[in-house]
């Protein structure tokens, strides 16, 4: 067979897993669209059709496109990164590969705000709050209401426009309360300049009144 898989591709014949037999890669066509085993040099086996192998994929375990839970998962090869794993993701730390781009909400270590950041566990960035801290940017602020002592929540954005998480606000959740000089405290040490309105992307606040209002944590 001139089309066969063995014929065109031979460097995938020493790839082609026993699980296949009795059919063998001089018995298909190369662009043959039935899935078959595959068992690469890394030792990872896995299901895919001959087309696709013949186009250049590659084995999904690692390139993470296939997570598999003690394998590839975040869980298993970056288990500090857990600890940060905030409870409101529907999906687990197992379920999800080191080179996701999905997007997933983490506890920072630091301070008590979530943040969502896909790219998290590549980078190991710090989290917003404490970036901005660190670099003298400011933050736009949450309403504190003095007479009843609730917060109302507004977006907050970071100065390049990258938006951190807002928790939503349900009864029975249980909060946090900071007062006023708290805050004014919290954010002084981190360097940041709190201001009752949002800050442009040119690091000054759109207004120079005095602090007026910010609220800092929330817990889960």
């Amino acid at each position: 067979m001139n089309d066969s898989l063995a014929e065109v591709h031979p460097e995938l014949v020493s790839e082609w897993s026993e699980k296949n037999l009795p059919l063998t890669p001089d018995d298909i066509t190369f662009g043959s669209n039935k899935k078959v085993w595959w068992r690469g040099a890394c030792g990872h086996e896995w299901q895919t059709s001959v087309k696709a192998r013949s186009n250049g994929e590659k084995c999904p375990i690692c390139s993470g496109a296939r997570v598999i839970a003690g394998i590839n998962d975040l869980a298993t090869l970056e288990p500090l990164l857990v600890k940060q794993w905030s409870k409101k993701n529907k999906i687990k730390p197992t379920e999800v590969s080191i080179g996701s781009h999905k997007k997933v909400i983490w506890r920072c270590e630091k301070h008590f705000m979530d943040i969502m950041n896909g790219s998290y566990a590549q980078t190991h960035f710090p989290c917003k709050l404490w970036d901005a801290g660190e670099k003298g940017l400011t933050l736009s602020a949450f309403e504190w209401e003095k007479d009843r002592k609730t917060l109302i929540y507004g977006q907050v954005d970071y100065m390049y426009g990258e938006a951190l998480y807002k928790p939503e606000m349900k009864e029975g959740n249980p909060i946090r309360l900071y007062s006023l000089d708290e805050i004014t405290e919290i954010f002084g040490k981190l360097g940041l300049r709190i201001c009752n309105s949002f800050a442009d992307f040119s690091g000054k606040p759109s207004s120079d009144n005095d602090i007026q209002l910010m609220v800092y944590s929330i817990r889960e």
